[in-house]
């Protein structure tokens, strides 16, 4: 259930299109040893079981854009595409419109699906390109206290909701609105409501 170009999906490697999720690290230590550090991973003794009422209901971006949260057993996740147009710091992520310049771009992009904000930006988020995903330049294009998840952190998701073979359903938005049909098997029992937003290469 996570693959690169989906809706609500990032992984942590690779140079492909992500429709971005981020994990709320509810930790200011772990957040300042991940820029000092660039690490890919909690450190040992960071632990995801705080109390309830530290989770987010909604977070805001450095666009002013505010995006729900959803509590997956002890995670707390973003519940929508992120669609911010700057990094955290402030610089502008640039907005590629063509697949060539999409291809050969290496400095950190975004897109809106075929190209049409007006119709497809509040439902499906941006896709980005994993050079503005990655955090090794130190600009960070999730919000404040938010990151891009790491494959342990999917791994626990995935495991909370019964494994590979049934997360996805658990996940998916039910209906035929924003999926072909029949859309079987799905549940959407997480509230993680999963769009597919389509890709770029």
């Amino acid at each position: 259930f996570v693959t690169t170009g989906e809706t609500h999906t990032c992984q942590g490697s690779g140079e492909s299109t992500y429709a971005l999720w981020a994990a709320d690290n509810s930790s200011v230590s772990w957040e300042s040893l991940h820029k000092e550090k660039s690490s890919t991973a909690y450190p040992s003794d960071w632990s995801s079981d705080t109390d309830s009422s530290t989770k987010l209901q909604s977070v805001p971006d450095i666009d002013g854009n505010v995006y729900r949260t959803v509590v997956i057993g002890t995670q707390n996740w973003m519940a929508e595409n992120l669609k911010v147009t700057k990094y955290r710091n402030g610089d502008n992520i640039t907005n590629i419109t063509t697949n060539s310049d999409w291809a050969s771009n290496t400095s950190g992009a975004y897109g809106v699906y075929d190209n049409d904000a007006t119709t497809n930006l509040d439902s499906y988020g941006l896709l980005y390109n994993w050079y503005a995903v990655d955090n090794s330049s130190g600009r960070y294009i999730c919000p404040e206290g938010w990151h891009v998840p790491t494959a342990d952190e999917y791994d626990v998701l995935s495991t909370y909701l019964g494994g590979n073979s049934v997360a996805g359903g658990k996940m998916k938005e039910t209906g035929t609105d924003h999926w072909n049909s029949p859309n079987t098997g799905v549940t959407n029992e997480s509230g993680f409501t999963a769009r597919g937003s389509g890709y770029r290469l």
